[in-house]
């Protein structure tokens, strides 16, 4: 009498009980695999981790790059006139917010929305310090807050959150009250026997020396200045130089946000990721000292 399929199939696997054991993993092979597993993700979590680090950069260029288009355009409403000093008018990043698009030139300083993703490092990933703290945040990957205005504004005390700064020495001064934000060139004209100059002005000066003048940077403040060894207060690890010989706010700029890189846009209005080094070859004042030596990134 012949058995149907299923029955032949059920004496088989009596007949063989190995057949289906063979089907599932031993304890040593399970822990070969989670071994293997374990090595893939050690080997790809670091290039993961450089990739994402890269791409938090490439956006910083980006916004920098944004920033200074922003910049551009502000000059060409005020045919050159400079960014007035932020004891005379707004600061910096207020007066480019009606720039990009984040507010209205009808609105009022405290309608505006203060937060915008252009004026922050995705590296800066760190909780800001508390808004009344107005002052250069602590740490390189952290954003700082600063005041709208620092003069009698009634708008005084409207804070923007930030991590990009300008070079101090481009600040203007106000040439008559009438003439709101349209400023002559006011430290580097008048301290360094420059005739009287605008954006246009230095944007040429710029061109002529053997280094470009910074314009906006990656920055732990709203501004900073770059002096000659002017001498520095001891600072903690992240920062740079972390000892007294100086170049004045220098440590505010050459940090450990973007590990060994930082992003810098120029006067010409191109923008860079550059070495940390490479800072202190750049005409940040018009009597700036190149180092005979440059220093070493100390990370």
């Amino acid at each position: 009498m012949l058995r149907d399929s299923s029955e032949q199939s059920d004496v088989g696997q009596q007949r063989h009980p190995q057949a289906r054991a063979a089907r599932a993993f031993t304890l040593v092979e399970l822990l070969v695999v989670i071994g293997i597993i374990a090595v893939l993700i050690g080997i790809l979590l670091p290039a993961l981790s450089k990739a994402r680090q890269n791409a938090m950069n490439v956006q910083c260029a980006s916004n920098i790059r944004q920033l200074t288009t922003c910049m551009l355009m502000y000059e060409q409403d005020y045919k050159g006139g400079l960014i007035v000093h932020w004891t005379s008018g707004p600061v910096w990043q207020y007066l480019l917010k009606p720039y990009f698009a984040k507010a209205s030139m009808g609105q009022t300083a405290a309608s505006t929305e203060t937060r915008d993703a252009i004026l922050k490092c995705p590296a800066a990933i760190e909780k800001p310090t508390a808004d009344s703290d107005n002052s250069p945040s602590p740490s390189p990957t952290q954003a700082y807050y600063t005041d709208y205005s620092g003069g009698s504004n009634p708008d005084n005390g409207f804070k923007i959150e930030s991590s990009y700064g300008m070079l101090r020495y481009l600040y203007g001064i106000r040439e008559t009250a009438n003439a709101k934000y349209q400023t002559n060139a006011g430290f580097w004209t008048a301290n360094m026997n420059y005739p009287t100059a605008n954006f246009w002005a230095l944007q040429r000066i710029s061109a002529k020396r053997p280094a470009p003048i910074p314009l906006l940077f990656d920055c732990r403040w709203r501004e900073s200045y770059v002096d000659n060894n002017s001498g520095n207060a001891v600072t903690p690890a992240g920062w740079w130089p972390r000892d007294n010989k100086g170049f004045g706010q220098m440590n505010q700029i050459a940090t450990k946000r973007h590990g060994r890189m930082v992003n810098i846009s120029f006067m010409d209005l191109s923008v860079r990721t550059v070495p940390l080094p490479e800072l202190w070859t750049y005409s940040w004042r018009p009597d700036f000292v190149v180092p005979n030596t440059l220093p070493k990134t100390p990370w």
